[in-house]
């Protein structure tokens, strides 16, 4: 019998950026005041595709790198990891090339997720090569709270996963969850990194 990933079930239910440059720092105003106000202020808002804004597009593929590890988190605590490790020695690594990992249906998306969160870091470091302005310090910008707001994420959508619904339960269900439809845009982005390589 054929297993339908996590990733595919969620895309089979979900079926204006400006063309110019903005300036990424405001006149007068250093990298360390910025973050200081977006820590204060910070809400995770919806991800936006990727545009011609290289500082937004950077932090967009930063904020995938995090979905996915978040994902993949989820994925492996599914499958089994904790027990896993009470009762065998390798740790985390040996639970990895374990048998019973392996055989998790959810085994195809964790290598899937760990090679699309490569590329993403990978891009991410290009344009901040590519644009003087960027600076490293933005692949930390709220890491710890982005991370916890999609591991919060796919919890949820795999508590959903392990009841009775039918399609249409399961839309409706997932579009309650918030950032949920990042799952989708980090999508985009993949398409995004893969043609560049093409």
């Amino acid at each position: 019998m054929k297993r339908t990933s996590l990733v595919l079930s969620i895309l089979l239910l979900f079926a204006g950026f400006s063309d110019e440059k903005t300036k990424y720092r405001p006149e007068g105003k250093s990298w360390g005041k910025i973050l200081a106000e977006e820590s204060l202020n910070f809400e995770m808002l919806p991800l936006q595709p990727p545009s011609n804004n290289l500082l937004e597009t950077a932090r967009g593929l930063m904020r995938c790198v995090r979905l996915h590890i978040a994902y993949d988190t989820v994925n492996l605590e599914v499958c089994g990891l904790d027990d896993w490790e009470t009762k065998n020695e390798g740790g985390f690594a040996g639970f990895k090339e374990s048998k019973q990992f392996k055989e998790c249906k959810y085994y195809v998306d964790h290598k899937l997720e760990q090679e699309y969160a490569f590329k993403f870091n990978k891009k991410a470091h290009r344009l901040f090569e590519e644009e003087e302005d960027l600076r490293p310090v933005l692949f930390m910008w709220h890491k710890n709270r982005e991370l916890q707001g999609y591991y919060k994420v796919m919890q949820e959508i795999m508590e959903l996963h392990t009841r009775a619904l039918t399609i249409g339960e399961l839309k409706q269900e997932m579009e309650k969850i918030p950032l949920s439809a990042d799952l989708t845009t980090c999508m985009d982005y993949r398409d995004y990194v893969d043609s560049e390589e093409r």
